[in-house]
């Protein structure tokens, strides 16, 4: 605890305390008569004053020392505990931080995981998409060219009609104009022959078209 030595320490500073003043006493109370032979009475007496003096200064400097800096071992001690603490919680909340960077890290390389494999993802469904509006672009451009050759076959097919109607009129109106100008019977044949053979040209050349 702070401020508060152990009883060991105390008794250490204890002794040294007491021999200290026993040396100081000593050497004070010894010799009381070393004052300089010339000096009178009263300087004597000074001179005595003066050790007393030293000796009361010496006995509070070793008060100080023994009782304030003797309390110093368990001050630095518990100085050297709580920055021992400290440096603890420090390195505890270095590897916590330290921890927390990994779990960031990790996240952030799953998340740019996930972002490529949405990429991938992405690319396939547009690719697939492709394949099929180009599919379905085939199918419809194929069913156009169906519907546009049935459209042409019907067409000719109906030419076709319109051109023998026109002919067959048309034979119709010969034969019976030559049969109004009398002509002869060969005439009759020779006409006839001519206006289906020409009947059976435009046949022929219906169906080759």
């Amino acid at each position: 605890m702070m401020g508060h030595g152990t009883p060991w320490s105390r008794r250490v500073w204890g002794f040294w305390f007491v021999l200290s003043l026993c040396l100081l006493s000593s050497s004070v109370m010894a010799r009381p008569d070393e004052a300089p032979a010339e000096a009178g009475p009263h300087l004597g007496v000074l001179h005595y004053a003066g050790r007393v003096i030293n000796f009361g200064c010496l006995a509070f400097i070793l008060y100080y020392l023994v009782v304030r800096v003797g309390r110093l071992p368990d001050a630095l001690q518990t100085q050297r505990e709580e920055l021992l603490r400290e440096m603890e919680e420090a390195r505890q909340q270095k590897e916590a931080a330290e921890a927390k960077w990994q779990e960031v890290q990790a996240r952030l390389q799953g998340l740019s995981d996930e972002l490529e494999r949405m990429r991938q993802a992405a690319e396939a469904d547009a690719r697939q998409e492709a394949e099929r509006i180009l599919a379905e672009a085939t199918a419809e451009v194929e069913r156009l060219k169906r519907l546009a050759e049935e459209e042409i076959r019907r067409a000719a097919a109906f030419a076709r009609a319109e051109v023998q109607a026109y002919v067959a009129t048309t034979v119709a109106r010969m034969v019976e104009g030559l049969l109004r100008a009398h002509l002869t019977p060969e005439d009759h044949v020779r006409l006839i022959e001519a206006s289906l053979g020409k009947l059976a040209e435009t046949f022929d050349s219906g169906r080759r078209g």
